[in-house]
């Protein structure tokens, strides 16, 4: 299936492969669903999201999905060093969704 994650240069792409394999660490339960669009993180499989991966611009967009209208913020991911400010917005979210 084509994404929009295919037209990401190489160093994006690398990235991105590794704000990936973090949150897929996070948790056993964690489901990946790419879709053409986006990537969406669910736990377990009564689907329950939590997360979700996009492009703005050039960047990578990480947004936490929550229940709670003024919870979400959203982080962009242009480089190594900002993976860890999203894997902790993301493991925000999760830990809400399990509490």
């Amino acid at each position: 299936m084509s994404s929009v994650f295919d037209r990401l240069s190489e160093d994006k792409k690398r990235v991105l492969s590794e704000l990936r394999a973090q949150i897929m660490q996070l948790d056993s339960e964690i489901i990946e669903q790419v879709r053409p669009h986006r990537i969406v993180y669910s736990k377990n499989f009564l689907m329950m999201d939590f997360a979700e991966i996009t492009l703005k611009g050039n960047a990578i967009q990480v947004t936490p999905i929550s229940r709670e209208a003024n919870k979400t913020e959203t982080v962009l991911v242009n480089d190594p060093e900002s993976i860890q400010r999203a894997i902790d917005v993301v493991r925000a979210a999760l830990k809400r969704l399990t509490d």
